[in-house]
């Protein structure tokens, strides 16, 4: 196993408990009754980024939703730019749908994260 394995592996119930914060926010990007929890999330979103270790992280705001950027600095000169792409909003989710749980209650079934939200970013 390589370090960041280990670390992983270490702190994986911590991470999950983190995750399923996030999960619990119904960003709705599409129902502008969610302005806030868009709002909360993007804000969720930065603070983890320097929680995590990014040099910078801001809520930027847009005739749209808010936009979240992080920048890490550290990396020696000469050294590839990565850039990471992923998104906080979720689409509306009613038991009508097919949910058979509440969608913004996280819960492992069957060894599988169940939320809206959960794998989004796959």
């Amino acid at each position: 196993m390589t370090e960041a394995h280990d670390h992983a592996r270490a702190n994986a119930q911590k991470f999950q408990h983190e995750l399923f914060d996030l999960l619990r926010i119904p960003s709705f990007s599409t129902d502008p009754t969610h302005k806030d929890d868009m709002q909360l999330a993007a804000q969720w979103v930065a603070d983890n980024l320097i929680h995590r270790g990014l040099t910078s992280a801001q809520v930027m705001k847009t005739e749209g939703h808010p936009v979240v950027f992080g920048e890490w600095s550290g990396a020696p000169a000469g050294v590839p730019t990565v850039l990471v792409y992923g998104h906080y909003d979720v689409q509306p989710a009613k038991m009508i749908d097919g949910w058979s749980r509440d969608p913004f209650a996280p819960a492992i079934v069957n060894d599988m994260i169940m939320a809206r939200g959960a794998s989004d970013n796959n």
